[in-house]
């Protein structure tokens, strides 16, 4: 390796793959990759410096991962300062306000360093720049590709299948979905013969033989054996929500969440109880809802036998025999065994 590889390795770990260059703004914190990477490692990033210029999308994880974190403690230790120095008889809310809006050296060095950033600018990058999401910062290589690329973030799906009407983002995924209609199955397993509509199901089936998870976050170490779940999983600890309702500005991490939300918008509700006669937003409301009718409680605590229709309820039991509290307060050190307690203490740091 020499200089001349500088364009297709990371800055972080110099390995080759999906890059992003480090000048892209990371929505959720307003500030760019390289000012993170700055602020974590202290190293000089400038774009003339013909250093890397990128980061790999595994490293950008663990980068934005690390920078929340001591975004955390920084904030933290300012709040206890604070308190000792006589702000115990504020509320906890508005001394984290106050410390979030406070002016550091630290800002005023990043504002500094990129306005020279921004000055630095060649006429090439701008270019490249027309072709880069607003949304995510991901680059794309023709004004098409960007186009549908947008649709994830907006939500649009402008191909309908004619049978049905289901719409979609692409209109591939069109011709994938009619086979649904059609009854064609033309991908098979080669060990146990199922067969599946789309490939992507059938090599995700194939890891179910072989045991292979070859998708791993670099954060906690969890594995997956299909690499859109790892990216799913990712947002766990960047926080990214790139999916942004369009009308309550509603951030989801999920494109499927996003489609769910606008429901209630729209006041669908689409799945209807054939008992009662009741809607629902969506199947698993129903699912749930079904039960009330059969009696069913397929999940039972192993320790004194309780049985819950749903899962989430058992898990929430399953707390009062370990003392367990796993819902904790972010303003004080008070924590709780159910989610619905620390809401209604929530409401007394409002008061």
């Amino acid at each position: 390796m020499d200089s001349s590889d500088f364009e297709s390795i990371c800055r972080a770990c110099m390995k080759k793959g999906s890059l992003i260059s480090l000048f892209t703004y990371h929505h959720n914190y307003s500030v760019q990759l390289w000012e993170m990477l700055h602020l974590c490692s202290s190293i000089a990033i400038n774009p003339e410096d013909n250093l890397p210029r990128n980061i790999c999308t595994e490293c950008k994880v663990s980068l934005i991962a690390l920078y929340k974190f001591r975004d955390t403690i920084l904030t933290t230790d300012a709040i206890l300062r604070r308190l000792l120095k006589g702000g115990r008889h504020k509320a906890a809310k508005d001394i984290v306000d106050e410390v979030k809006v406070e002016p550091t050296e630290e800002r005023a060095e990043i504002i500094s360093y990129r306005e020279e950033i921004v000055k630095a600018e060649s006429d090439e990058k701008k270019k490249v720049k027309s072709l880069q999401c607003e949304t995510c910062g991901k680059f794309l290589s023709c004004h098409s590709n960007l186009a549908q690329h947008m649709r994830w973030h907006t939500g649009e799906k402008p191909f309908a299948c004619d049978l049905c009407g289901k719409k979609f983002a692409r209109s591939e995924h069109v011709r994938i979905h009619r086979r649904i209609h059609t009854g064609e199955r033309p991908h098979a397993c080669k060990i146990c013969h199922k067969s599946f509509v789309q490939y992507a199901s059938l090599a995700a089936h194939s890891r179910t033989h072989s045991g292979e998870r070859p998708h791993t976050c670099r954060v906690c170490g969890k594995s997956f054996s299909q690499s859109a779940s790892l990216t799913y999983h990712t947002r766990t600890h960047t926080g990214e929500t790139p999916f942004t309702c369009q009308i309550c500005n509603k951030g989801f991490a999920y494109s499927g969440n996003l489609s769910i939300h606008m429901r209630f918008h729209r006041n669908e509700r689409p799945f209807s109880c054939d008992v009662c006669g009741r809607t629902f937003v969506t199947s698993s409301h129903l699912a749930a809802h079904t039960k009330q009718h059969t009696g069913d409680r397929p999940h039972r605590c192993d320790v004194c036998g309780k049985a819950f229709m749903r899962s989430e309820h058992l898990k929430d039991h399953r707390v009062t025999h370990t003392g367990e509290k796993p819902h904790a307060c972010k303003l004080c050190p008070k924590r709780y065994t159910q989610s619905s307690h620390l809401n209604r203490h929530m409401k007394s740091h409002k008061t």
